[in-house]
């Protein structure tokens, strides 16, 4: 390394490339001074792809015990072994003492994931007791006293995330494991999930209210495993820390539907704590729908919802539509003035077919004919 060039400033420039394993791989190689601070990026989050890389891991993990105590961020990709589940834990488990993060990730197209987590993973699993986000994604359990099982063993877990997972056992959708209030979990989100209501009803009633901060549904957490997908309200007044609700609307509800279940979940709301309300997926198809009979029903459904005192607070509310006309936005932006005055951006559209999005910029003029705010100009920003 030149003189000229104290430490300090090469590690504030390794610093800003955190996120280039690359260009981090080129430092520890350049220079000795460099090691350290290149290896504590290169390390802090990893990828596992297949068993033998779980053993080459342990296998560097003994060789340098350093690198144990820099390692916060494991994903696991799998895609054939169906055990690498325990071999993870039992290999790794008591070796990684400041692992906080950890993603299981199997494949969303062609042949699925199928875990199996057995007592003895749990057993395992238990050895490991730093983890606090947990993540399952494109991923098929044999039942969902699986997950319970997994989840009561990780005592120190925070965070939550399953997305696209399933259960080969369609007829349980309760556990007896997870006692009421028994998970202290400060986000949960369950999107692109399907399993009838008794299943998110468990998850929820699992959670301490007091605790969770951040709930993200999706309206496919509601429905039955067949047609026809009959959608039942999720009730969330029970959690009064709530900050940060979002809500996904899936394509297999009809719009009409998707929308019930949207205003349902923000009806239940009485969280006073509430600060951003983000609901993705609402589409308005004005050619299966009589345009004033939908353009009432929005408006007053949504208003009435997001009227109440404990959105009063909002920070941040979003609401992303697509396949829309301008008469239908219009009688969606008519329902957030009072987040039009706040600065608050109410409405973010999006063209399906383009993908281009953006955010409408409210017209403050009413309309005398339909009882709406005009039809909103678009705009790339507020």
């Amino acid at each position: 390394m030149p003189a000229n060039i104290p430490v300090e400033v090469s590690e504030h420039v390794i610093d800003m490339l955190w996120d280039d394993k690359d260009t981090l791989r080129a430092c520890a190689l350049t220079c000795r001074a460099w090691v350290p601070r290149s290896r504590l990026y290169l390390f802090r989050s990893i990828t596992l792809r297949e068993r033998p890389t779980v053993y080459a891991l342990a296998d560097l993990l003994d060789t340098d015990e350093s690198i144990q105590h820099l390692i916060q961020t494991v994903g696991v990709k799998l895609d054939k072994h169906t055990l690498l589940l325990d071999s993870f834990f039992a290999v790794l488990g008591r070796r990684l003492p400041r692992l906080h993060e950890l993603s299981f990730t199997g494949r969303s197209l062609g042949r699925p994931f199928f875990p199996h987590i057995t007592r003895r993973t749990c057993l395992l699993a238990s050895f490991t007791t730093s983890i606090a986000s947990l993540s399952l994604q494109s991923v098929i359990l044999r039942s969902f006293n699986d997950l319970a099982r997994l989840l009561c063993t990780l005592r120190h877990l925070r965070h939550l995330n399953l997305n696209h997972t399933t259960w080969l056992n369609d007829g349980t959708y309760s556990s007896k494991l997870i006692t009421s209030h028994g998970l202290k979990l400060e986000t949960l989100r369950v999107t692109s999930t399907f399993g009838p209501t008794p299943c998110v009803r468990t998850m929820l009633c699992a959670v301490d209210p007091a605790i969770l901060k951040e709930i993200a549904l999706d309206s496919c957490c509601g429905l039955g495993i067949a047609p026809p997908f009959e959608w039942i309200p999720v009730d969330l007044q029970e959690f009064s820390a709530l900050e940060n609700l979002s809500i996904y609307i899936e394509d297999i509800l009809s719009p009409s539907t998707g929308l019930e279940a949207a205003v349902a979940v923000l009806s239940s709301v009485t969280s006073s704590a509430l600060r951003r309300v983000y609901i993705d997926g609402i589409c308005l198809r004005p050619a299966k729908y009589e345009r004033p009979a939908m353009r009432k029903s929005v408006s007053d459904d949504l208003r009435a919802a997001l009227s109440r005192p404990v959105y009063a607070k909002l920070e941040e509310v979003c609401l992303r539509v697509g396949d829309f006309d301008r008469g239908l936005v219009a009688a969606f932006v008519s329902c957030f003035p009072q987040f039009c005055e706040r600065g608050v951006p109410p409405l973010e559209v999006y063209d399906s077919d383009t993908g281009i999005s953006r955010f409408v910029k409210e017209c403050v003029r009413p309309d005398a004919i339909n009882g709406h705010l005009a039809t909103p100009a678009y705009s790339a920003s507020l």
